[in-house]
Formats: structure tokens, C-alpha cells, sequence
């Protein structure tokens, strides 16, 4: 970036964000509950995931990798 930046710019102290700004969207708005595919059934047991309302930013992380893997094989068997 040097050349592009003003060096005041380059030279300043940085911050890194106080949490993931999905987790807060996510805390703020909520999210849809996940409807599993038939697929997802072979590996999930969906009872045990709360996408829509995590209790922390642990949870959420967590229970976003069985939605995850319910979107991928919904549109990984799709066909064009």
C-alpha cells in the first residue's frame, strides 16, 4: 500500500474489532430457522442445533457449521 496511502495512514496505531460483526448481526437480527434436508438427517440430529438465537459467540460458531453443511448438500446435488 505504499505509494497509495498517505504514510500518517500506514504509520497509525491499529485495532482489531471487538467481536465478529456477523455474531452481532446475527445476536441483533436473529436468523431463519434451518430446515434440514433429508441428507443432513444422516449426520445431524437438527434438535440439538439453535442457529437462531446463539447464547454466545461460541455457540454460534458451532451451531453454524450443521447449518452450513445443510445448505452445501441442499445445493451440491443441484444440477444446471
Amino acid at each position: 500500500m505504499r505509494n497509495i496511502l498517505p504514510e500518517e495512514v500506514l504509520r497509525r496505531d491499529k485495532e482489531g474489532l471487538a467481536g465478529a460483526p456477523i455474531f452481532q448481526t446475527v445476536r441483533r437480527t436473529g436468523v431463519e430457522p434451518m430446515v434440514p434436508c433429508g441428507e443432513l438427517l444422516r449426520y445431524v440430529n437438527p434438535r440439538r442445533v439453535s442457529v437462531t438465537k446463539p447464547a454466545d459467540e461460541l455457540d454460534f460458531w458451532l451451531n453454524l457449521r450443521p447449518a452450513l453443511l445443510n445448505h452445501w448438500l441442499q445445493f451440491s446435488s443441484v444440477t444446471n
